[in-house]
């Protein structure tokens, strides 16, 4: 069961920015540097192992699918924080 932390969006948006930092220090075999997008968003999540063959655990619920809005519509290289986790 996931652990309560009264930091976590903190900790999540050092998690992105050290995610960041780590992938600027590769390329790809063409040379071109590594670069991804991310969002990071704040609220109520549904959580859960799906799956029998393969099975994964995933989250669901508007806070993901905002997130994960956030990070399509973002720029690479960039972490993309919706106004709620900003607040905290």
């Amino acid at each position: 069961m996931p652990v309560r932390d009264e930091e976590h969006a903190d900790n999540m948006l050092r998690m992105a920015v050290d995610m960041q930092e780590a992938a600027a220090q590769f390329s790809s075999p063409a040379g071109d540097g590594i670069r991804f997008r991310v969002g990071v968003d704040s609220g109520p999540v549904v959580a859960g192992v799906v799956g029998r063959r393969m099975p994964r655990y995933h989250l669901f619920g508007k806070t993901i699918n905002k997130a994960e809005s956030m990070e399509q519509g973002g720029r690479a290289g960039r972490v993309q924080v919706s106004r709620a986790t900003y607040r905290l």
